[in-house]
């Protein structure tokens, strides 16, 4: 899977996520790495973030090669 793949994955996830958080932003979810019940807006909050870090260091990586 090339970077651009996967930037566009992430891109659609970003999405997914984001009218998640305008749809149900009160209920709560499991974390899948503590087991701990946290409130979903602060779970897709941090999805969010880290999809959008990824996606950042993949569009520089590909800068870097040029």
């Amino acid at each position: 899977m090339s970077n651009d793949e996967v930037i566009l994955m992430l891109s659609k996830k970003i999405k997914v996520f984001q009218q998640v958080l305008t749809d149900d932003s009160v209920a709560t979810v499991e974390c899948k790495g503590c087991k701990k019940q946290v409130k979903n807006y602060e779970y897709t909050k941090g999805m969010i973030y880290a999809f959008h870090n990824i996606m950042m260091e993949l569009q520089d990586e590909q800068s870097s090669q040029g």
